[in-house]
């Protein structure tokens, strides 16, 4: 997520400015992937049910969302077929980097597999390359920084080789996406390939309009850098408006009548500063309040049509989980207010039935939390302790990918925190629309431990 400077990580833009770089800050929407051997090449996303196999992995080029999996396995070339596993949670042309994030976890994981051994930095450049394969088009390297470094940063875009700068982020102990920062999904998908096309193509014909709007952008980054070293919000404030107007100066193409119209509504709604997020042309707007106006603007938002995106600042970055971990292993910082848990089959699952039984935590760690997302090999389960007993649900909300277990349990019914889509928590239908259901698996409880069982092929 940026907060100033976005544009100036696209080469060559950085070397046309005195000094250039990006502030940004990397959240919760996590991507996550695995490589495993496998008999032939193949892509899977079972999150959104995407499946595709080649014996050639060329044949997995063209297809979208096989693309990224496949020419980053031709990059690190493992030396046999292998199967990529893959899921996101930001929404799809939210503008806030998803598909770097996941570049990098498929990168990561590539990395180990293979022992490359490439660092973060290089890692970055490798699938900022990948990307511009894929698109036919400049593409810029601070989401790529952001998923592999964790944390605030700000980049400087040096020659040879950028400079990742780390920032202090509010008080001790406060995290500025719970109390002052709102990332607002406009529900306008966003392509950055046609906003950066024509921001480019105006600031390398030297058009003092854009060459001046980029510079600005420039100071802005250092600006917003010193306000967070001061724990400035008023400031910080400052300089996100005066990133959006330069932004805005760029092009024509950075702003549509939805992103003003919610523009409008969340300044009237009492946010101090507003500012659309990468490229602009959709996707979403970044929003700054004061906390006691802090729900005022999220009302706003949501009354406005606008989607409060359930994020927290991740300081972990880049990092391998092992499948075969003990479900109660040590979270990180990252993890404080979600607990991820991971299961493997052949560590510590077992046949049940026509399934595959596996631990997923303790019943003491689900009532303290009331519902929590556990990983279980291939699949996110949303378990919830509710009148006395445990159920589990898929984790994923089949409308946009919302995660269950942040929602309100009502009457054995659970709604979205992102649209309200409403699952009974016994069967996974929806008690509104008979088509609309989500996986309720067959849960055990024993000796103070919570097992789930998943069809085997789960």
């Amino acid at each position: 997520m940026d907060l100033a400077g976005g544009t100036l990580d696209i080469w060559p833009v950085a070397l046309l400015v005195p000094r250039a770089a990006t502030l940004n800050a990397a959240i919760s929407l996590r991507a996550r992937a695995e490589v495993l051997p496998a008999p032939r090449y193949r892509v899977v996303n079972r999150q959104r049910g995407l499946d595709a196999d080649a014996d050639a992995l060329e044949d997995l080029f063209e297809r979208e969302f096989t693309a990224l999996a496949a020419r980053l396995v031709a990059f690190f070339d493992p030396g046999e077929p292998v199967e990529v596993r893959f899921r996101t949670t930001a929404p799809p042309g939210s503008g806030l980097g998803g598909s770097s994030s996941l570049g990098m976890a498929i990168a990561g994981a590539l990395n180990e597999a293979t022992g490359a051994g490439w660092s973060v930095p290089e890692l970055a450049r490798i699938v900022m390359d990948t990307e511009v394969r894929i698109l036919r088009t400049a593409t810029g390297a601070q989401d790529q920084f952001a998923a592999g470094l964790g944390g605030v940063h700000l980049h400087h875009w040096e020659s040879p080789a950028p400079r990742s700068e780390p920032l202090p982020w509010g008080r001790e102990g406060e995290d500025p996406l719970a109390t002052r920062l709102l990332p607002v999904f406009t529900g306008e998908t966003h392509s950055s390939a046609a906003s950066n096309r024509s921001v480019l193509e105006r600031i390398l014909a030297g058009e003092p309009e854009a060459l001046r709007g980029i510079g600005e952008i420039a100071e802005t980054a250092f600006g917003m850098a010193e306000a967070l070293r001061q724990d400035d919000w008023e400031a910080a404030a400052t300089m996100l408006d005066r990133e959006w107007a330069a932004r805005k100066s760029l092009s024509p193409a950075v702003t549509t009548p939805t992103l003003d119209r919610l523009e409008a509504a969340l300044r009237a709604g009492g946010a101090r500063a507003v500012k659309a997020c990468g490229a602009g042309a959709g996707g979403t707007l970044l929003v700054l309040s004061d906390p006691e106006n802090r729900e005022a603007t999220r009302a706003a938002a949501v009354a406005a049509g606008a989607e409060i995106l359930p994020a927290e600042t991740d300081f972990a970055g880049l990092r391998l989980e092992a499948p075969s971990a003990p479900p109660d292993a040590g979270t990180g910082e990252a993890e404080r207010s979600e607990r991820r848990m991971t299961g493997n089959r052949s560590a510590d699952g077992k046949t049940a039935g026509d399934g595959v039984e596996h631990a997923a935590g303790t019943l003491a760690d689900l009532e303290a939390a009331g519902a929590l997302a556990v990983d279980l090999g291939e699949v996110r389960v949303a378990l919830f302790r509710c009148q006395g007993r445990v159920f589990a649900l898929n984790e994923t909300c089949p409308h946009r990918g919302g995660p269950l277990h942040a929602g309100e349990v009502r009457d054995g019914v659970v709604r979205c925190p992102w649209h309200d889509w409403q699952f009974d928590l016994r069967t996974g239908a929806s008690p509104l629309n008979p088509r609309s259901r989500v996986a309720a698996y067959p849960v055990r409880v024993e000796a103070g431990r919570v097992f789930v069982t998943l069809p085997a092929r789960a």
